[in-house]
């Protein structure tokens, strides 16, 4: 993943580290090179950081990039069910970390539907009456239905 210039210098303010530094090893990171190679072959664009602070900026740069795929797929789903404002979009792109994207999120998303509430949403209730108080046979149930499918 690739981490925005904030999160960089925030990374490289961290581990006390060039942010220039912290950059080339994510630009290497996303290359496909692993820690260990990085490590001993590309000291000169990392200033010769140690294996622990890769790894440390490795996971930062998936975090970032789990960070942004789940976001995506937040604005997507919100953008499908038309619930997403440009206020929501802006207050999901902003957040930190997963937790508080998930907690922006959590008013917004689409609760899940029992069985018995998607037939009541199809009008199918009245039939279900009838049918409990057993004032309707077969037949009437099926016509019931019909009735509240048109």
């Amino acid at each position: 993943g690739i981490l925005s210039a904030a999160a960089v210098r925030a990374l490289a303010s961290d581990l006390d580290a060039l942010p220039t530094h912290v950059e080339g090893c994510v630009r290497l990171l996303a290359e496909g090179h692993t820690v260990p190679f990085i490590a001993r072959y590309r000291q000169p664009e990392t200033g010769g950081m140690a294996p622990p602070l890769l790894r440390r900026i490795d996971a930062a740069s998936r975090d970032a990039a789990s960070l942004a795929a789940r976001c995506d797929a937040v604005v997507a789903a919100l953008r499908k069910t038309d619930r997403l404002t440009a206020q929501l979009e802006a207050a999901l792109r902003a957040a930190p970390t997963l937790a508080a994207l998930e907690d922006v999120y959590a008013p917004h998303k689409s609760k899940p539907c029992s069985l018995a509430e998607r037939a009541r949403a199809l009008g199918c209730e009245p039939a279900a009456q009838a049918m409990w108080r057993a004032t309707i046979d077969d037949s009437g149930l099926s016509q019931a239905l019909r009735a509240a499918a048109a």
